[in-house]
């Protein structure tokens, strides 16, 4: 079913609605966003983030990193340009997110978002080691004490030191439907979070 036949404020609304809907459950398709950065040697680099939140008066996408990954140096040296991507397979409806991430690590920001991850979630930022590190043998990297169980709300608390919160302030949207006659597309742009305006793009 396709989205695009109505104006470009009410395809906003649209995809508003959806992408509220994919923050708050994990069986919606939007939930797993692709991200794409560039490495510090200049290649493409594209990895799965768990959608968190979405601000639609931003409009803001936010996921949670480790500070040790890759991917947060990567946003780090492009000064924090960035693209997400989710695809609906049951719709046949694409988003490519593109804007700017905002990196918060250890203020105010950070500190909610961690208050209200659930412990099993906090569990992963106790890891002795970062994200893509080289290891000796595939045993875990977490304390011994927390590898057999979820560790309590205080125990999990030195996890704190490696959380990021990345918050992406999206500066246009790319929406592709795919459909057999050919499918539609339109690009949404965004000013001070408010729909500037649309364009028709050929699919």
């Amino acid at each position: 079913m396709s989205i695009l036949e109505a104006g470009f404020p009410a395809i906003w609304r649209a995809v508003s609605e959806q992408i509220s809907l994919a923050a708050q459950g994990r069986g919606h398709p939007w939930h797993l966003m692709n991200l794409a950065t560039i490495s510090p040697d200049g290649f493409p680099e594209a990895r799965t983030v768990v959608l968190r939140e979405f601000e639609q008066d931003k409009p803001a996408l936010w996921f949670h990193s480790d500070a040790r990954s890759p991917k947060v140096l990567g946003l780090e040296i492009s000064d924090g340009d960035v693209e997400l991507m989710v695809y609906d397979p049951k719709q046949r409806r694409q988003l490519r997110c593109r804007g700017k991430a905002i990196l918060h690590h250890a203020d105010n920001r950070a500190r909610m978002r961690w208050d209200a991850s659930k412990d099993s979630s906090r569990r992963c930022y106790m890891a002795g080691t970062g994200p893509s590190e080289r290891v000796e043998s595939r045993d875990s990297t977490l304390p011994a004490a927390v590898t057999h169980k979820v560790p309590t709300h205080a125990e999990a608390e030195p996890g704190f030191l490696h959380f990021t919160a990345v918050e992406c302030r999206i500066n246009y949207i790319d929406v592709l439907q795919l459909n057999a006659l050919g499918g539609e597309r339109c690009k949404l742009h965004f000013q001070q979070g408010e729909l500037e305006k649309g364009e028709w793009l050929a699919p």
